[in-house]
């Protein structure tokens, strides 16, 4: 009787956004698709999902490339939420039509593969609205403003951010502002410099940028496009096949080759740096696991977190480097 009890009034576990995802949250795409999230395949989305319980931050902003499993952590944090008791939500699109599809073919199908969220869902699941236990899940198109208007919600998400309607943007903050835990996540694909989803990141109180080792000489840095880094043989006569393959990132510190191979353990180590941090290399003792560089300098204090990643950054793709080289040297021919 006693066992009995204890399981029925057992205290619910707390766990941290990217806890809770890797022991509760199952993929439902690739080939991983049934199993776990195993975050330490994407650890630069490890941050991303932290922030929404780090106390003070209302905003984070996630400026990223396509198809780089951020999609899928962001459903394991509105899962994580609901789960938590922390509220409803408020989804954005840049279309209704495309909100509800995110809902029925994505999202719903995982909220009820998952034995941890099924159990909180609630009578009869519509297009544009998801009914938990814990709370609600609307999903509405930028294009519609109006629909953003009405009952408070402390936490809203704006995806595919350069192609939402301005004024949509702006009614689906309006939804949470009077919320002291509210929590505001935009993400999308970067377009012009100053503009979207980049005006958002850089108007953030904490901007942090995804830094990796060079296996080589140990310091870190963050891949951007140089012709400096980004490098292949043959010149822009290559084969594109070839480029894809064998392009590499030139370390900006000792001109070493960093290759596709070098990828996982770089990803291993790597942080996500503010900027107004440094890191110092990564430390590598005899005997020993590299252990990553230190951190130095203090997170900036405000609301707002931005996270920007690089297409060269994406572990989902084999050889990034090599991909967006091969498609650069395809659209010069």
């Amino acid at each position: 009787m006693g066992a009995v009890r204890a399981a029925v009034f057992a205290a619910r576990e707390s766990l941290a956004p990217d806890e809770w995802i890797e022991r509760h949250w199952k993929v439902q795409t690739g080939e991983r698709k049934g199993s776990l999230m195993d975050l330490s395949l994407t650890p630069d989305l490890r941050k991303p999902a932290q922030a929404f319980a780090e106390p003070g931050v209302t905003d984070i902003v996630f400026m990223g490339p396509a198809q780089c499993g951020k999609t899928e952590v962001f459903f394991g944090v509105i899962a994580w939420s609901l789960d938590q008791n922390r509220g409803s939500w408020m989804n954005m699109l840049s279309v209704a039509s495309k909100a509800e599809d995110y809902n029925i073919l994505r999202f719903l199908p995982a909220m009820q593969a998952n034995e941890r969220t099924a159990a909180l869902l609630v009578g009869e699941q519509k297009r544009a609205l998801n009914t938990f236990k814990s709370g609600e899940v609307h999903w509405i198109g930028s294009e519609s403003p109006g629909k953003a208007e009405g009952t408070p919600l402390p936490h809203t998400w704006t995806d595919e951010f350069d192609r939402c309607d301005e004024l949509g943007r702006r009614k689906i903050e309006e939804r949470n502002k009077t919320f002291s835990r509210r929590k505001r996540l935009k993400s999308g694909t970067p377009g012009l410099a100053g503009e979207g989803i980049d005006a958002e990141y850089q108007a953030c109180d904490a901007r942090f940028a995804w830094f990796v080792p060079c296996p080589l000489c140990l310091h870190y840095y963050t891949r951007h496009w140089y012709k400096t880094t980004v490098v292949w043989e043959g010149g822009n006569d290559a084969p594109p096949e070839d480029v894809r393959r064998n392009a590499w990132y030139e370390c900006p510190h000792c001109k070493g080759k960093n290759y596709a191979k070098d990828r996982p353990w770089q990803a291993s180590l790597g942080e996500w740096v503010a900027h107004t941090q440094s890191i110092g290399p990564v430390i590598r003792e005899e005997g020993k696991p590299d252990a990553k560089g230190i951190v130095s300098g203090k997170i900036p204090p405000g609301q707002r977190w931005g996270f920007a990643l690089s297409g060269l950054d994406n572990e989902l793709v084999v050889n990034p480097v090599g991909e967006i080289a091969a498609a650069f040297v395809r659209e010069i021919k």
